[in-house]
């Protein structure tokens, strides 16, 4: 990974550029709102500079090692005309130091929380037009139980558990739920288009998590869980790989995650730095379609504008 040097050149020079013209009071930043906004007309933006790098691949198919450097740019407008509301977005990414087999996607309480979705309907057994059309019954369910300690800095503890059914060979039905009509949530780690093992399919997990927020400017978490195959004939998650035969067994590996975020400029510029390291397990290291069996490790650096 040798753009590793000028990635930290590009944020601290960023963070300089940042930091030196914005007041040191809260709040006080520039806004779009107070420059062409109304009390009928509302308008943020929002810039985020991004790097990444992995390295091992957890997929079927890839690059051994991977550098990302991507900007996304988001402006939501919105207009009261009364008894009529417009609101709308616009987004322009994109990314930079792409390789060949690089993959980028196109797009305080203590208490008890669960949830559950359950899926049917029908869905053909191949592409062709002219398969057959197999019943849909599928579903997941998540539940997490935490703690947040009577300190300043909020400390929380919490444990979760999740399982997303996978596709069973021997039902006359298609088990494996789909996350584009279900619950969709970003505990899985870092939001990326180069990482991403663990999905809401075909998968049980049990973890726990640890945040901390010391100070306004500042907070973080680390978390930490294990991944096993809700049916061991079906891919896993997302990665791509299966073994057919079931003889890789269930178990997929551990995840460890962590993420430190400090406001630059409060409400203005925030840095945010995390990474997670995926141990694989059985699954990940034996299935037939495994192309790299070392653990993989991921980082990023994210400088946020809020405007």
């Amino acid at each position: 990974m040798k753009k590793h040097a000028i990635a930290v050149a590009l944020a601290g020079t960023a963070m300089t550029l940042t930091a030196a013209p914005v007041a040191a009071e809260d709040g006080e930043h520039p806004t779009l709102q107070d420059a062409i906004g109304s009390d009928d007309f509302t308008i943020s933006a929002s810039v985020r500079t991004r790097y990444e790098t992995y390295e091992n691949p957890f997929r079927s198919s890839g690059a051994d090692a991977a550098d990302l450097l991507s900007f996304r740019t988001i402006v939501k407008a919105g207009y009261d005309a009364g008894p009529v509301r417009f609101g709308g977005q616009l987004q322009d990414a994109r990314a930079y130091w792409a390789d060949a087999g690089t993959r980028i996607s196109k797009a305080e309480v203590n208490a008890l929380e669960f949830e559950g979705a359950y899926q049917s309907g029908s869905i053909r057994a191949s592409s062709s037009a002219d398969a057959a059309k197999l019943d849909v019954s599928a579903y997941t369910l998540a539940a997490q139980v935490g703690y947040t300690f009577n300190h300043a800095s909020r400390p929380r503890l919490s444990l979760v558990g999740d399982i997303a059914s996978g596709d069973n060979t021997d039902s006359t039905s298609y088990n494996r739920f789909d996350t584009l009509f279900g619950i969709r949530r970003g505990d899985w780690g870092p939001s990326s288009s180069l990482y991403g093992p663990l999905s809401r399919n075909n998968i049980c997990d049990l973890g726990a998590k640890f945040e901390i927020k010391p100070s306004k400017r500042v907070d973080a978490f680390v978390a930490a869980r294990t991944a096993w195959l809700d049916e061991r004939t079906d891919a896993f998650a997302k990665t791509g790989i299966r073994d057919a035969s079931g003889q890789s067994g269930r178990h997929a590996g551990e995840q460890i995650e962590a993420r430190l975020r400090y406001w630059i400029a409060p409400n203005f510029a925030q840095l945010d730095v995390g990474g997670a390291a995926l141990s694989k397990g059985k699954f990940l290291r034996s299935a037939p379609n495994v192309s790299n069996t070392r653990d993989t490790r991921y980082a990023y650096a994210d400088l946020y504008f809020k405007f």
